[in-house]
């Protein structure tokens, strides 16, 4: 296999799912086991808002093109998955696994480790505030 090729499989490492227009990849407060990057296609990441005497809405948070990875956040800290990622068209992602995302974890820098949990941690802190 030529080094192109092994670059190529080592940064996409997961399998492939497809998901229709309209799909939910995952919901705000579920239990996250996987991280995705985009194969093809478009993906939603938005929040929902529930006040009590008002109409429910959402909160679009990003739209995100191939390349992009989404999910890993629960992966990082071990948090429920903080919004929802729905298709915006068909989509093809990639999925990497807890036991996957791990693996390359173990081979990163103490520090950077520490470094992505702080970042987890804001973020949530930063999300929470978005209303």
């Amino acid at each position: 296999m030529s080094e192109d090729a092994d670059r190529r499989k080592e940064s996409h490492p997961g399998e492939v799912k497809s998901y229709h227009e309209g799909a939910f990849i995952f919901r705000e407060h579920e239990t996250g086991d996987q991280a995705f990057i985009v194969k093809s296609g478009k993906v939603e990441i938005f929040k929902s808002f529930n006040e009590e005497g008002k109409d429910p809405r959402e909160v679009t948070l990003g739209i995100l093109e191939s390349g992009s990875m989404f999910g890993e956040m629960a992966l990082i800290d071990d948090e429920l998955r903080m919004a929802t990622a729905r298709a915006v068209g068909n989509v093809e992602v990639f999925i990497i696994t807890r036991g996957q995302f791990q693996i390359k974890l173990s081979g990163v820098n103490l520090f950077i480790g520490k470094l992505l949990q702080i970042l987890a941690e804001n973020v949530r802190s930063n999300s929470e505030k978005v209303k």
